[in-house]
């Protein structure tokens, strides 16, 4: 026995700086005592440092013979947690609970999964079991709060954090959530305030910084912003939340060679979604000529118009260059870099080891080709000859040529049924009806560039005559030789605005208060298009002021035309 305790202190005493002795340790053990519960826990713990989830597995396999296995099977659910493979661990929390019972703790963890999955009715389960069986504790109300925000139950949401709060008072969480319900009803300056007194009694809690950093930058305080987030990282070095959104608002006040650094934490942050699963190397800058690269497409359609750009640097390095980008995407690709190869995702999983050298992430390539303040250059998307004269065909038929000839995008995408999404759109768009007063100026003949749902409005709106052949277009091939035919572009911050601005085609940006890191500090800072003017709130949810200077430009432009 005295052998065995010995063999135990030297696997514990290994544990965490050298594995491998550790391992060989608590197997011996293992195999001499297989009830030797401790040997079997620390094992487990042992392979979550170290990520293995099938080690884990056929550990628990092992296992089950000799001892109770609860435990294990909780080490792999917090494993695959961490891993962010939310499916297989809302299963294994699972079978835990039906192991050792319903636990306040696993129950609310297990919801997370399935939130992050977008199972909204199972999270809910998850909560309302966790209420029933711990009706005094205040996490159910606030995991549930927390939930009611993702579907946009604001006032639920408010009553819930109020239950939590009214048994834990003044709880740094709880307050976080409480003000993320301001966030998302636009009560921004309440959020703030809410903030700013939670950190008062709980000053070195990194989370609470991190927030009232976000709720600084929603309200272009920027420079406090960046304040709140370096005083995050103070507390919590490796706080992914804080370095990217500390990225985004250096990017904004553009300075982007530190900006492009802390841009790399979005993988970690798990904002804007994964790296691909590739076993070949990222591209981090290392030369490329002669060399096969594939550009992976990652955010929105917007962001990978904006930086496609960079593919003529990487061809002009010598490199042969695939492309992965989507659907809509690929013919305009096609046509404004003929050299280029185009893939389609399944096609890239399949290929990606034989075929070529490195990956890189659309959005990593400023940050190796252009990481000081990079120049405008437009146009850099051009269409062919044929999509051009189909359209040219077919816009000459249905125009005045003696008039101004605008396209107009109002709204951006958005996905329906999801809170956070339609809170996003919401706030860079307008409705149609906007626009009645800039409709009535005469010399005018407007266009609608505007696809999908929002476009249904243009058949019900009685007030002009918009020509709507938008609903015909199949890809931005398409768009991109209708904006050619037109004189102006005037959009909300949307995937046309870019792709006019990459066709070098006058735009007249309306944006919001709260602006993408993309636009600048200050209105008309933009680094990235030479044709766009911007027109941006000067109030939060405020259009008056950017319709107005649109109607004087647009005015201009008559006399000009």
């Amino acid at each position: 026995m005295q052998d065995l305790n010995r063999l135990f202190k030297q696997a514990v005493s290994a544990h965490n700086a050298r594995p491998e002795e550790a391992e060989r340790c608590y197997l011996a053990i293992l195999q001499r005592v297989p009830t030797h519960s401790d040997s079997w826990h620390n094992l487990a713990m042992l392979y979550k440092q170290q990520r293995k989830h099938e080690s884990i597995i056929h550990l628990i396999e092992n296992a089950s013979a000799h001892v109770n296995v609860s435990s294990l099977v909780l080490v792999l659910a917090e494993s695959l947690l961490e891993d962010d493979l939310w499916a297989e661990a809302a299963a294994m929390f699972g079978e835990y609970h039906q192991l050792a019972g319903l636990q306040l703790n696993t129950l609310s963890l297990q919801g997370k999964c399935y939130t992050e999955l977008e199972q909204y009715d199972k999270a809910f389960d998850c909560y309302q079991q966790a209420l029933s069986s711990f009706p005094d504790s205040p996490i159910p109300y606030a995991r549930l709060a927390s939930l009611c925000i993702e579907l946009g139950e604001y006032a639920q949401s408010n009553q819930l954090i109020e239950q939590a709060l009214s048994i834990q008072k003044d709880d740094p969480e709880f307050s976080m959530i409480k003000a993320m319900n301001y966030r998302y009803q636009d009560r921004w300056f309440e959020a703030e305030q809410l903030l700013e007194k939670a950190l008062a009694k709980a000053p070195n809690e990194a989370g609470i910084w991190c927030d009232y950093g976000i709720v600084l930058q929603g309200q272009q305080k920027l420079h406090a912003a960046i304040n709140a987030f370096e005083k995050a990282l103070s507390l919590s070095p490796k706080h992914a939340l804080a370095h990217w959104n500390r990225g985004l608002v250096l990017l904004q006040l553009g300075k982007f060679k530190e900006g492009w650094i802390e841009y790399e934490w979005r993988w970690r942050a798990g904002i804007n979604g994964y790296l691909p699963e590739l076993s070949i190397p990222r591209w981090k800058g290392e030369n490329l000529n002669g060399k096969q690269v594939v550009i992976t497409d990652e955010q929105g359609l917007g962001d990978c118009l904006q930086f496609v750009r960079y593919v003529a640097q990487l061809i002009h390095s010598g490199a042969s260059v695939t492309v992965c980008m989507p659907a809509p995407m690929q013919s305009l690709v096609k046509m404004s870099w003929p050299i280029v190869n185009l893939i389609n995702k399944p096609d890239l999983k399949l290929q990606g080891t034989s075929k070529f050298d490195y990956y890189c992430p659309v959005m990593d390539l400023p940050r190796w080709l252009d990481e000081d303040r990079p120049a405008p250059f437009s146009p850099y998307l051009t269409v062919d000859e044929v999509q051009l004269r189909k359209w040219t065909e077919r816009f000459s038929a249905i125009v005045s040529m003696a008039n101004l000839q605008i396209g107009l995008v109002w709204q951006g995408s958005r996905r329906k049924g999801y809170a956070r999404s339609e809170w996003l759109d919401n706030r860079r768009s307008l409705k149609l009806q906007n626009f009645a007063e800039l409709f009535e100026i005469e010399g005018v003949e407007w266009h609608s560039l505007q696809k999908g749902a929002a476009s249904e409005i243009v058949h019900v709106f009685n007030k002009v005559q918009l020509h709507h052949l938008a609903d015909e277009f199949d890809s931005f091939a398409d768009t991109a030789a209708y904006i050619l035919q037109l004189d102006v572009v005037v959009a909300v911050d949307t995937a046309v605005a870019h792709l006019a601005a990459a066709l070098g085609k006058k735009v007249f940006l309306l944006n919001r208060l709260d602006t993408d890191w993309r636009w600048g500090e200050h209105p008309g800072e933009t680094c990235w298009y030479s044709t766009i003017t911007e027109f941006r709130q000067s109030k939060m949810g405020d259009w008056s002021l950017p319709l107005s200077m649109l109607k004087t430009a647009i005015q201009k432009e008559i006399k000009k035309f």
